[in-house]
Parts: C-alpha cells; sequence; structure tokens
C-alpha cells in the first residue's frame, strides 16, 4: 500500500472527487483508494492507495535514462486505452493524460492515476468546454473552449506515444505558453523520425492526433486497431498483467529505489507527515466531522436538483401552453377556410401537436450545451489559486525565472511548467494578453536567448494583468516595490 499526502487548501470538493473516481473504480486499469484520512489540523488529506513498485512511465525513462521500446509502447498504450474505455463509460473524462500519470506496478500492470482535474459529466450528450490541463499535452479543442468529450483524452494519449518513444513531447522546445497558441494552429505532431518505428505504431499515433475532434475516434473504436487489437485481447485475459512490463520494472526497480532513497529527506515531506500524522484516538471525529460534510454536500445537491426539476416542469408547462395554443390558432385557420383534404369531402385536419414535444426539444439543445459546471478547476495548478487574481510581479519573476540558488537551467524550466496543469484562469490570462499584444507572441518565440526569452514572458503576464510591460533588465537596480 502506498499513502499519498494532499494539501486541502479549500479544494476539499476536488480533492473529494478525486477519491470517490479511485474508490467507485473497480478496473484492472485504474489505481485503486482504499481509505482517506484528514489530518488532525484538518490541514492534509491522506490517501490509502495501491502501490504502483516501478511508479510512473516518466520516472522509469528518467531513472533508466532510456526511451520505451516500440514493444512497451505497444503495452502501455493499450493498456492505458482499456482504463480510458472504463472511464468514458462512466462519463469521466480524465483531462491530464501523459507518462507522468500512468503508473507500474511489479506484476506489469499499467495503471491511470491523478483524477484531480476530471470531470464527470451528467449524461452522454453533456460536453465540457474547461480550458485545463498540461499545456504540451492538451487537446486543441481543451485549449479553445470548444465542447470536448472522452476523444480529448485520446489526443493527450497520442501525444504520450511521442513522449514515451522520444522522451519528450512534441513542442517540448518552446515555452508551454507559446505551446497554447501553437498547439491549435499547427498541423497535428508527428514522430521526428518515423521510419525509426513500426509502421502500426506511426499509424495508431496519427490517429489519436487527428485534429478535428468530431472526427477523431472514441477511445472504444481505438480498441481495434492493428496495433493494440491484438494486446488488448491478452491483456484482458490475464487481468491486466504483462509480462514485457514486470521485465521491465523488475530491471528498472533497484535504480528506482536509489533515486527514491536520495529523495527521502524532502523537507516537505516530512513537515507534511508531522503536520499529518493521524491521531487514531481522534478517528470517530473525524468520521463524524466527514459524514457531516458529506450529509450537507448530498442536502445542497438535492436541492439544486430539486430547483432545477422545479424550472424544467414550468418550462415545460409553459411551452406546451404555447404549443396548445398555437396548435388551437391554426385549427381555427383551417376549420374556417374549409382546406380539403385529397379523398375526403371534410375540412382538412392538421396533425395534433402532441404538448411537451417544444420543451423537450429545448431541454435537450440545452443539454447539449451544458458545461461541466463541477468540474475541478486548480489542483497544483501552475498559479496557486489564491494568486490567480492577485499577482505580484515577484511572483511572476519567481515562476519564469531559472533558480540559480538550485542551479535550475530554461530547459529544467520548461519541463516542470509544461507538464505541470494550467488553470483555466491562467489560460485566459493568456488569451487576452495574446489579444492586446499578439507581436511579443511573435518576439517571444523568435528569441534563442534564454534570458531575453524570458524577460519577454514576463513582459506579457504582466501586460495581461493590467500593468505596464517593463523587461526584467530594465528593472534591474530599482526598488522592489516596483
Amino acid at each position: 500500500m502506498a499513502v499519498k499526502i494532499v494539501p486541502i487548501d479549500n479544494d476539499l470538493e476536488e480533492i473529494q472527487q478525486e477519491i470517490d473516481i479511485m474508490r467507485q473504480s473497480d478496473s484492472d486499469y485504474i489505481i485503486k483508494c482504499y481509505h482517506s484520512y484528514v489530518s488532525r489540523d484538518m490541514k492534509h488529506i491522506w490517501m490509502a492507495m495501491e502501490i504502483a513498485e516501478g511508479g510512473s512511465v516518466n520516472d522509469l525513462m528518467f531513472v533508466m535514462d532510456e526511451v520505451m521500446t516500440p514493444q512497451q509502447i505497444r503495452e502501455v498504450a493499450a493498456s492505458a486505452m482499456l482504463g480510458l474505455v472504463y472511464l468514458h463509460r462512466k462519463l469521466i473524462i480524465h483531462r491530464d493524460i501523459k507518462a507522468g500519470n500512468i503508473l507500474l506496478n511489479e506484476k506489469g500492470q499499467v495503471k491511470l492515476a491523478d483524477f484531480g482535474v476530471s470531470a464527470v459529466l451528467q449524461s452522454k450528450n453533456e460536453r465540457c468546454r474547461t480550458a485545463i490541463g498540461a499545456p504540451f499535452w492538451m487537446a486543441p479543442e481543451v485549449i479553445q473552449e470548444e465542447p470536448y468529450d472522452g476523444r480529448a483524452d485520446v489526443w493527450s494519449l497520442g501525444i504520450t506515444m511521442i513522449e514515451m518513444a522520444e522522451a519528450r513531447p512534441p513542442n517540448a522546445h518552446i515555452h508551454p505558453m507559446r505551446a497554447l497558441f501553437v498547439i491549435p494552429t499547427q498541423p497535428p505532431p508527428t514522430l521526428t523520425e518515423p521510419d525509426d518505428f513500426p509502421k502500426d505504431l506511426v499509424q495508431f499515433t496519427a490517429t489519436c492526433l487527428t485534429k478535428a475532434h468530431d472526427k477523431r475516434k472514441t477511445s472504444e473504436e481505438m480498441l481495434k486497431h492493428p496495433f493494440i487489437e491484438k494486446t488488448v485481447r491478452r491483456l484482458q485475459k490475464e487481468h491486466g498483467v504483462s509480462p514485457i512490463m514486470e521485465k521491465l520494472v523488475r530491471k528498472a526497480l533497484p535504480a528506482i529505489q536509489e533515486f527514491r532513497n536520495l529523495d527521502s529527506d524532502d523537507s516537505d515531506d516530512e513537515e507534511a507527515y508531522e503536520e499529518a500524522t493521524f491521531d487514531p484516538r481522534e478517528e470517530e471525529r473525524v468520521k463524524a466531522n466527514l459524514a457531516e460534510q458529506e450529509r450537507k454536500d448530498k442536502a445542497d445537491r438535492e436541492k439544486v436538483q430539486l430547483q432545477q426539476a422545479e424550472r424544467k416542469e414550468a418550462e415545460r408547462k409553459e411551452a406546451a401552453r404555447k404549443a396548445a395554443e398555437a396548435t388551437s390558432q391554426v385549427r381555427r385557420h383551417a376549420s374556417s377556410a374549409d382546406v380539403p383534404v385529397r379523398g375526403s369531402d371534410g375540412p382538412h385536419k392538421l396533425p395534433l401537436i402532441r404538448p411537451g414535444t417544444l420543451a423537450k426539444k429545448n431541454i435537450k439543445k440545452e443539454r447539449q450545451t451544458l458545461k461541466a459546471g463541477n468540474a475541478p478547476v486548480n489542483p497544483e495548478g501552475f498559479i496557486p489559486k489564491g494568486q490567480q487574481n492577485n499577482m505580484e510581479f515577484e511572483d511572476v519573476k519567481k515562476m519564469l525565472t531559472p533558480d540559480e540558488a538550485t542551479g535550475g537551467t530554461e530547459q529544467e524550466l520548461r519541463d516542470t511548467f509544461g507538464a505541470t496543469v494550467m488553470t483555466k484562469e491562467f489560460i485566459h490570462l493568456l488569451k487576452k494578453s495574446k489579444e492586446k499584444e499578439p507581436d511579443l507572441f511573435d518576439i517571444l518565440n523568435s528569441v534563442t536567448d534564454p534570458e531575453e526569452a524570458m524577460e519577454m514572458a514576463v513582459a506579457v503576464l504582466k501586460l495581461a494583468v493590467g500593468q505596464k510591460p517593463v523587461l526584467l533588465r530594465e528593472l534591474d537596480g530599482e526598488d522592489d516595490d516596483r
């Protein structure tokens, strides 16, 4: 068993959704959550989860310093697609598929994890519009806030295919804020050297990366692709166990353990451990608090559902009344005109309009345009939630400038932010700045000097929050308050 410690940070509902998705999932391709506890100071949640000894696919490639072979990619792709099929049947969109969120255990099973930004739909016809996710893996329709469904996850898996084959996702050479504008405008990415890979792997990746989301195949349709079809059938018979992945994990375990030992003295983890230590004597009190919170949440949901039902019933009755009036008027008109019916001497009788028909059409139209209103917004987001509306210059500078104290490079910075979930608010911020000063982004794209690129990035963000864009070099030596 593994324990994941999550700071609450006023996002209890979002954390609870992640826990609920894992606890309610019963699949060989989804990581399980057995139980969750709240710390004594109510600042952290401990999640008792199924252990994945091999860590993530990204971790494994990092510690082994090698990319995955085509056969290993096939195994991961088949398992991940089976996991997506399971989620999509339950009307769940993952929205953060990448190598860092695909875990491996010692048995050789491949499992999807991290549902912090997942969306739970209410019907098959419902679509999301929220722009959220890790920039390099986001589908074009997600970035553009067009209606999307589970096929956005299929795109992300296609990007992950390239990531597993080349160690980096496409566009990793540019700044993630630039990638948000490049992805929707450029053709779908491809493998750098497609001739080095089997044709069915290249075709599978290209199919996942169909740019028009309405023409992109669903996860269920992708199961029949020749690249993974046979592997899917074998995995289903063996409950997801892959001898190929088992061999890979066992080979990588010593290096993974060594890497974890080097990172075991992380002060943040120690602080979280001390604060989150659970007192068994207070278990009943915590359970009572959670039960009370769950009762309140349920009551609130029922209240909202009741209000929505009453509103829809009123709309239905009003539409039925108007339809009846229209029918009556048409009948009176037809009766007075005595319009003959072919083969009959009597007046023409119009077909009866069933009460509620118009209302049902309106409801159907409304459902098709619904947004995922309960979708999580910002667990571990690019900008902390409390800072999004009050960004200061120093916050932006720290966020976009390499840390000299830790020796961080511009590429490491790019990798970190490129794999971090960007929030809806931050993406809107970038789009607003793009509208105001598009030339700044063109300049940023052509700049080769890392320091100058960072300066231009900060200038763009300063402009987006309504402040005069001043380059970092112009601020050197000036008052910090400015």
